[in-house]
């Protein structure tokens, strides 16, 4: 009976140590990671996605930098967004510094919230053409809803720009 209880008094023994030290090697390995992480690594994968869900050039030409939290705070200088192709050369926005904190538990969730969105040294080149399609609409060119869409667009963007700083307007006349 002795030998029975003190294998089992072994055995839990050895599971405790076990899971002791997994979960410290788990929260060293976390430590060492959020110590050695370059925010600078997401760059590519950011300047990627955004050119691509815009249609725009896009580009962080600055650094990224960030703070690890439950509501993490990331930041980006030298940031731009190419102009429509019809618009002209220069570029629709851009931004000296960007930072935000996003909610991690809503994007697990699936949803994006930015509790705090701070903006530094922000340009924006607002334009509409002559046949009424604006620079700040995103979404592919395609049949006549697009002007309505642009308005939709262009009242939201307006309560956005009205807190950001210059913002330059220039439609063209229609011939």
């Amino acid at each position: 009976m002795d030998r029975s209880r003190s294998r089992k008094s072994l055995v839990l023994r050895r599971i405790a140590l076990w899971t002791g030290l997994s979960a410290a090697a788990l929260v060293l390995s976390g430590a060492v990671f959020v110590s050695v992480f370059d925010w600078n690594w997401l760059k590519s994968a950011v300047t990627q996605r955004v050119a691509d869900a815009s249609h725009r050039d896009f580009a962080i030409e600055g650094d990224i930098e960030g703070e690890w939290r439950l509501i993490p705070r990331i930041a980006a200088t030298g940031i731009r967004i190419g102009n429509a192709p019809w618009a002209g050369a220069s570029d629709m926005l851009r931004v000296e510094r960007l930072e935000f904190r996003i909610d991690l538990v809503q994007l697990i969730k699936g949803s994006v919230v930015l509790p705090e969105v701070k903006i530094v040294g922000a340009e924006i080149d607002l334009q509409k053409n002559a046949e009424g399609m604006a620079n700040w609409d995103f979404s592919p060119v395609s049949e006549a809803g697009a002007v309505a869409e642009a308005t939709k667009s262009a009242r939201r963007a307006a309560r956005v720009i009205s807190k950001i700083g210059e913002v330059r307007v220039r439609a063209r006349p229609r011939s």
